[in-house]
């Protein structure tokens, strides 16, 4: 790997940092889509979902309760909608930043019954592992965020991996604006 041994600690520094300065615009923004799903829906504005970590380890990863009580777009309401559009729903995921859980940026954490249909590559996955999951990262900002192709997402999170570095990150960075600003893999 070409992880350099100081980048982790400067990577998990620069976490916290852009968190501190993020929070003057992400706290309202939370505090005003908790208040209209709560006023929305009434139950809890937050859903919890246990995810693969560094290592191995499971963890909680917070999001907001973006859909209805059935699975599927088709069942979210006018502020769920526009939650998930805005991709409002991805802002609790901070506090798992915050706990260390999850970065910024690295390969989405997946759920612990994720496997793989084709063994070879079931090997590579605990590669994956050897870094903390993030909220963005190389697959997302290349194939979008709705992207279900298993095998090309692994060559992704292991190309992230394998370069991970504060350029690579940068142009992550960039490109996940440019997502944004795009609409490019919209749910």
């Amino acid at each position: 790997m070409s992880e350099s041994s100081y980048y982790p600690p400067i990577k998990r520094a620069s976490d916290i940092l852009i968190l501190a300065v993020s929070l003057p615009f992400t706290a309202p923004i939370l505090a005003v889509a908790s208040l209209m799903l709560w006023l929305e829906s009434g139950g809890p504005v937050l859903s919890w979902h246990e995810r693969i970590g560094r290592h191995g380890e499971t963890f909680q990863v917070a999001t907001f309760r973006s859909v209805g009580t059935g699975d599927g777009r088709e069942n979210a309401t006018s502020v769920k909608r526009i939650v998930q559009k805005l991709r409002i729903d991805e802002l609790p995921k901070l506090w798992n930043v915050l706990k260390g859980d999850l970065s910024l940026i690295g390969p989405r954490p997946k759920p612990p019954d994720f496997s793989l249909d084709f063994s070879d590559e079931e090997m590579l996955l605990e590669y994956r592992h050897c870094v903390r999951p993030g909220i963005t990262g190389w697959a997302q900002v290349t194939h979008g965020f709705a992207v279900d192709e298993t095998r090309r997402v692994l060559e992704h999170n292991l190309y992230y991996v394998k370069h991970q570095s504060m350029t690579l990150d940068l142009l992550i960075v960039y490109l996940t604006f440019k997502t944004f600003l795009t609409g490019f893999g919209a749910r």
